[in-house]
């Protein structure tokens, strides 16, 4: 898969250093990536659950239990990263889904993406869920580990570090819900 990534100078193999920006940016697309850990928080019960699995088919089939007696999902990009993510890998892997993840823009009903009301359905190109926790005064959920140092992170069987990175993403994304549900 790497020619279509970057398939270099004509005659040439690639290299480590094109191979692996080839790897880091297959993960961060669902047809090639995988489904490591699934976090999800019930801002009615103050319960949240991580979902970690060897088996990314174990992982998606249970997530899909999961989710289907709700009748809204939140989310911090889940309609442009989440949601794409999830419906392919499960595609990929012959998972049926057990509800429809709503992807469409402008909606906020049964997918409120806080990222899109946040930022006027994209008008505005930043604002990343640490940002948006720090203006709304809410304890961010970056610690020593951030989205871009997961892959890392997985590489060297940081697993537990990850779910608890992922976790604290959910309850941080349910606290800045909770503050603007009413507002925006």
């Amino acid at each position: 898969m790497l020619h279509w990534f970057d398939p270099g100078p004509a005659g040439t193999e690639p290299d480590d250093a094109r191979r692996a920006e080839a790897e880091r940016r297959f993960s961060l697309w669902g047809a090639t990536g995988r489904v490591i850990v699934v976090g999800m928080h019930n801002p009615d019960t103050g319960k949240s659950r991580v979902l970690t699995a060897g088996d990314e088919r174990e992982l998606l089939a249970e997530f899909w239990k999961l989710v289907k007696p709700f009748d809204l999902q939140i989310t911090f990009n889940g309609k442009q990263f989440d949601f794409p993510f999830l419906q392919i890998r499960s595609a990929v892997l012959g998972i049926r889904p057990t509800i429809h993840l709503d992807t469409r823009r402008f909606s906020r009903q049964p997918h409120y993406d806080l990222r899109e009301v946040l930022t006027h359905n994209y008008l505005q190109r930043h604002g990343s869920l640490d940002f948006f926790c720090a203006l709304f005064d809410i304890p961010t959920p970056k610690g020593a580990l951030s989205g871009e140092k997961v892959g890392d992170a997985y590489r060297e069987g940081r697993l537990d570090e990850i779910a608890a990175y992922c976790e604290a993403d959910v309850v941080a994304t349910a606290a800045l819900y909770d503050r603007v549900k009413d507002i925006l």
